[in-house]
């Protein structure tokens, strides 16, 4: 708890995020309410070949004008060419 009033940073721990939860403010409640549903993803480090790919292509969609169709597609075989490269 102490981290999070020094940071701000929301603990990963559903009970210190219901602590939160009632002084949150809007952002920081929606968060937290998502984040008491979700599932935490796995930490190896092949999940490298999907997250940089992905990021790229929230970045074609959002700054370079980019159809989501075509991001993803482009996300998709990027993620499929370093799949088979590991193969």
């Amino acid at each position: 708890m102490k981290r999070y009033e020094m940071t701000e940073s929301i603990p990963p721990v559903p009970n210190l995020m219901n602590k939160i939860l009632p002084t949150a403010n809007e952002a920081t409640s929606a968060i937290i309410k998502q984040g008491l549903h979700s599932d935490a993803m796995p930490s190896i480090p092949e999940m490298g070949y999907l997250w940089s790919p992905l990021a790229n292509a929230i970045t074609d969609m959002w700054i370079n004008d980019q159809t989501p169709k075509a991001a993803l597609d482009r996300a998709r075989n990027i993620i499929d060419e370093q799949i088979k490269f590991q193969e």
